[in-house]
């Protein structure tokens, strides 16, 4: 139920976004309507037609506002490893993988965006920035683990791919949260195969 309280323009479209996406969390893209949206935003029905044409526009706002969160957030930690170590580099970006999992609905989020993006053009372009900046990380831990920068870019897809694999198996066993324990030797013996596991 709306709250009745008053919302500044650009804070009103901010509050949908936001509740679009723990919507989609919580629900999936198609488990909520657009009084479900206003419902959980605090706000009157009429204000989401007021900030979007229609779902399909809101739930793409909502997606792509996403991606540039994360993109956002990939940079940021990019300037932060310039200079840092190999083992550094790892710890770092499995913090930051649960760092993400532990925001309510954002591997759903993630997921979705990804499915979303093979049907719509629009979302699809959102969703290739993203894996680009998650490129761009694994990249940067790969060369600062001592893999040369060709070498580097090759792998750089293959553990997005295996990240994105261990999060669709969580969300799969009902916990999107989850970082598997063994996420790290996985990541270790991707990079090097004949490292031995802890």
């Amino acid at each position: 139920m709306a709250t009745g309280r008053q919302v500044k323009h650009g804070a009103g479209r901010d509050a949908l976004l936001d509740a679009t996406l723990r919507l989609i969390g919580k629900r999936g893209m198609f488990g909520f309507t657009m009084r479900d949206i206003a419902s959980e935003a605090g706000m009157a029905l009429g204000s989401t037609t007021y900030h979007f044409a229609d779902r399909d526009e809101l739930l793409r706002a909502a997606l792509q506002r996403f991606a540039d969160e994360e993109i956002g957030r990939i940079h940021n930690l990019l300037d932060r490893l310039a200079d840092a170590d190999p083992e550094a580099v790892l710890t770092a970006v499995i913090d930051e993988l649960r760092r993400t999992n532990a925001r309510p609905g954002a591997t759903v989020a993630q997921l979705e965006l990804y499915l979303a993006a093979s049907r719509d053009p629009l979302i699809a372009e959102s969703a290739a920035r993203c894996v680009t900046a998650y490129h761009a990380l694994a990249q940067r831990a790969l060369t600062a683990v001592g893999v040369p920068p060709g070498r580097a870019a090759d792998l750089a897809r293959w553990v997005v791919a295996l990240i994105d694999g261990f999060a669709v198996h969580a969300a799969a066993a009902g916990d999107a949260t989850a970082i598997a324990a063994d996420l790290p030797d996985a990541l270790r013996a991707l990079i090097d195969p004949t490292s031995t596991l802890t």
